[in-house]
């Protein structure tokens, strides 16, 4: 190696590293989705094939109690869960670093639902 080129390879070997580090990052996934999360005016029971709903509050559910799930997406800061094989039939979630909340993002397409927030029940 050359001098001359010592800031063409660190600025690769940088790269390398920051695409190695990402490829690293585990990829969320169903898994990390089973079981039950508790909101504020309802409850989530996630199983491998439907999202359980539970009101809390006794308010009428658009979709149904039993939602069942399509298709899982998941990415090392989100998973995206999708209802039907309509390109916008899903909802967007992400964890809090410790894997103790679910927040489930605000939805500006489909049923335009509000960011909600669960935990571990």
């Amino acid at each position: 190696m050359r001098r001359t080129n010592y800031l063409e390879v660190t600025s690769d070997l940088d790269d390398c590293l920051a695409n190695l580090t990402f490829s690293c990052s585990a990829e969320l996934s169903i898994g990390d989705l089973l079981g039950k999360w508790c909101g504020t005016t309802t409850n989530y029971t996630f199983t491998h094939s439907e999202l359980i709903v539970t009101p809390l509050q006794g308010q009428s559910l658009k979709y149904g109690r039993h939602l069942a799930i399509f298709k899982i997406e998941g990415r090392s800061d989100r998973i995206a869960v999708h209802w039907s094989d309509k390109p916008d039939d899903f909802t967007t979630f992400e964890f809090s670093t410790d894997k103790k909340q679910l927040i489930q993002m605000e939805q500006q397409e489909g049923d335009k639902g509000a960011r909600r927030v669960f935990h571990r029940c």
